[in-house]
């Protein structure tokens, strides 16, 4: 354990999903981690894989890979301290891009085990809702490249834009946010649907009492000038 902290615990203060954890829940992380090395080229895990764990760089860099049917498009490079992996990971998703250790120097990394995270995490619920914000951050960020890209390619941007516009439409298919519990497909709530179902309701009837009392009304000014007359 005192190893694994050694090794592991400082530099756990510089990754960016793990902004604002507390000490007792970092910690608790030092000790789950192992480290892993890929050579040049090599991929750390594929699109559509399932995310059953996250990696953090400690050496090297790792390319975010949008495979296409045009061919692969390198969508951003990562290198150390930052996390691959951890949006998906995180969200229980499958992996939107593809992830490959740098041609150049290949990279190291500490691997962590989803599973094993989040029975860790039972213990820190407040950590837990550090990592959430954390995550949405970064999804968001990922959203908005996304959207830079649809942009470009429909302005006649470069070929790279327009050759990851399917890819685009994934990400933002897996937005972990875009249905919330209790709602339809729409993103409309089920009592938000009947309120205003009943408001609808509510208005017609008051115009055909609008109108009724217009007839009335009518009816009224017929038998007065009946009188009158």
């Amino acid at each position: 354990v005192e190893v694994a902290k050694f090794i592991s615990r400082e530099f756990l203060d510089g990754v960016d999903l793990l902004h604002g954890c507390s000490e007792h829940m970092l910690d608790a992380l030092s000790v789950m981690l192992l480290e892993v090395t890929f050579a040049p080229e090599e991929f750390l895990f594929r699109t559509g894989e399932t995310a059953s764990e996250m990696y953090f760089i400690i050496s090297g860099s790792v390319e975010e890979v949008l495979e296409t049917p045009e061919g692969e498009i390198v969508d951003e490079t990562k290198r150390v301290h930052h996390t691959i992996g951890g949006i998906a990971c995180f969200f229980g998703l499958r992996h939107f891009h593809s992830a490959r250790a740098s041609k150049l120097s290949g990279t190291s990394c500490f691997r962590l085990l989803r599973d094993q995270f989040f029975d860790m995490l039972k213990l820190y619920p407040l950590d837990e809702e550090v990592l959430a914000q954390n995550a949405m951050r970064s999804f968001d960020h990922v959203k908005n490249r996304a959207g830079s890209r649809r942009s470009g390619s429909k302005s006649g941007g470069s070929v790279t834009s327009s050759k990851t516009g399917k890819s685009d439409d994934k990400v933002s298919s897996m937005n972990p946010t875009s249905v919330a519990p209790g709602s339809n497909d729409d993103g409309v709530s089920d009592k938000t649907k009947d309120k205003k179902s009943k408001d609808d309701d509510n208005g017609g009837d008051a115009e055909i009492d609008t109108a009724g009392g217009g007839e009335s009304a009518d009816a009224s000014d017929a038998d007065s000038d009946g009188l009158g007359a």
